[in-house]
């Protein structure tokens, strides 16, 4: 807010909106701020029951960057995997750190554990979706990430970065799992350790009841309301 045009903007705004719960708790006790998450479409609701049998399927949806910080998944699953801990970890998208994030799976010896996939569409990423049961992107910093929502509309545990995205929307070691680079070992290995349809379903079901709202219907009657209150 160091421009003049938006401080005054700012200060004589009838209602603030903001996708990001980082920004709506810094301002909602001193400004009439407005948190709404970005909508999601219809298809990728599912409430179709998962199978928890093993492998555990890891996904990641993003544009491959540095900030994405996948490589600190890959690291966290070299130790993690044992005879008991089967798992798949499916990477969609393409970006400059691709070939970086492919010599590290080759380097720590994951080639049959972790797959790249590259770009895909909207559908074929909620088919991904359908099919997997976590959803991990530890990226930093992160405005909020509609893939996020997505996921947890899809039924899959949302594991994020602390104090970012949607950390402050959905709620740590209730609603999604947030961590860092030196917890995200600890973390991961702590839902591998108790993975369980009772375990599994704790998770998605108190992010399914958050984002359940979040559709292109009702996100667009709450601005819709919004403008016209501001006339």
């Amino acid at each position: 807010l160091n421009l003049p045009f938006l401080k005054h903007v700012y200060k004589y705004a009838n209602k603030i909106i903001t996708h990001s719960p980082q920004n709506f708790m810094k301002l909602e006790k001193t400004t009439n701020i407005k948190l709404l998450p970005h909508p999601i479409e219809s298809f990728f609701f599912d409430n179709k029951i998962k199978s928890t049998d093993k492998p555990i399927v890891l996904i990641s949806v993003c544009r491959l960057l540095k900030l994405k910080h996948l490589d600190w998944v890959i690291n966290a699953l070299v130790d993690i995997k044992t005879e008991k801990n089967q798992f798949i970890y499916n990477i969609i998208g393409d970006g400059p750190e691709l070939e970086n994030l492919k010599h590290l799976v080759q380097k720590k010896r994951l080639e049959n554990n972790v797959k790249f996939h590259g770009h895909k569409s909207h559908l074929e990423v909620n088919e991904h979706l359908r099919n997997s049961h976590i959803f991990i992107m530890p990226s930093y910093p992160e405005t909020l990430g509609r893939s996020f929502l997505e996921a947890a509309a899809a039924n899959c545990i949302i594991i994020g970065h602390k104090s970012t995205g949607v950390d402050g929307l959905l709620k740590h070691k209730e609603s999604g799992i947030f961590v860092d680079k030196n917890s995200i070992q600890d973390e991961l290995k702590n839902i591998f350790d108790s993975f369980s349809d009772d375990h599994f379903r704790y998770y998605t079901n108190n992010a399914q009841r958050i984002v359940a709202d979040l559709t292109w219907e009702r996100i667009g009657k709450i601005y819709n309301e919004l403008y016209r209150s501001a006339n």
